[in-house]
């Protein structure tokens, strides 16, 4: 468990603060240690058992198979848009060369995804006629100016998944409550949720649920450094990587066959 943080670490980052008691959902009591100040307490031996199981499924998911040319890996898209989590979720997105939402959750990103796709068209033709130096010189100032606020908002909006071709095999959802809309997407297709879950979140949505305080920033960075640490290094049982990888693309078709029948 080396790179799962120690409960001393998970402590002095707040980890294990909940919300007040009349705050709470009912099925995160499995995940609740005790009540103080009127406040629920994490158990924060539970936040490290479920941080290693999403740690194992996500690194094998990631991990290219042996044999394979490189970034035959799986899609992770990592979502966290309030204040103490967005840093952190484009942090890691980064650093694993994946996607991310860091501002705002667009309706309809994974269950309109066709509409999406048109959209990261239009973002990408717009760029280059950016680049084009001829077709930006015809424009007039006010025209720039407006071609430009253009593109800025897209990039903000659009920036994180403009690489993103197809539906991901899996999210990352930092905050369950504030980015309900993505987990429903995702419930709804069947796509696997990995996620921080406090204790006025719904566990029973989530595959692999991490609970701790979503408020900290502290603790939210400390979890996901532990994930990219994680991730970035290529899981010892082959055969369970063949196998995780395996059921992804079985997920992935199921997916796809359930966007085509709408």
């Amino acid at each position: 468990m080396s790179d799962i943080p120690t409960l001393e670490q998970l402590m002095e980052a707040g980890a294990h603060f909940g919300h007040i008691k009349k705050k709470w959902h009912p099925k995160m009591e499995p995940y609740i240690f005790t009540v103080r100040n009127n406040t629920h307490i994490i158990n924060l031996e539970k936040t490290q058992e479920c941080l290693k199981k999403a740690q194992d499924y996500m690194q094998k998911l990631i991990a290219t198979p042996k044999g394979s040319p490189p970034g035959k890996g799986k899609t992770i898209l990592f979502v966290g848009t309030k204040g103490q989590t967005k840093e952190a979720i484009k942090k890691t997105a980064e650093a694993l060369k994946m996607p991310y939402v860091d501002l705002r959750w667009l309706g309809g990103t994974l269950t309109n995804f066709e509409t999406v796709r048109k959209a990261l068209k239009k973002f990408e033709d717009l760029e280059k006629q950016k680049q084009d130096k001829e077709f930006f010189k015809k424009l007039t100032k006010k025209e720039q100016k407006n071609f430009n606020v253009r593109l800025e908002k897209m990039e903000k909006s659009l920036g994180g998944i403009r690489e993103m071709k197809s539906l991901p095999d899996v999210l990352f959802v930092a905050d369950t409550v504030e980015e309900k809309v993505t987990v429903e997407e995702a419930n709804k297709l069947g796509i696997p949720l990995v996620a921080i879950v406090d204790s006025n979140s719904d566990p029973s949505k989530i595959d692999y649920p991490i609970p701790a305080n979503d408020n900290s920033k502290i603790a939210v960075q400390l979890i996901l450094d532990s994930i990219l640490t994680a991730c970035q290094k290529q899981p010892k049982n082959t055969k369970s990587t063949k196998k995780a990888v395996k059921k992804a693309v079985k997920d992935k078709k199921e997916t796809k066959e359930k966007v085509s029948a709408k």
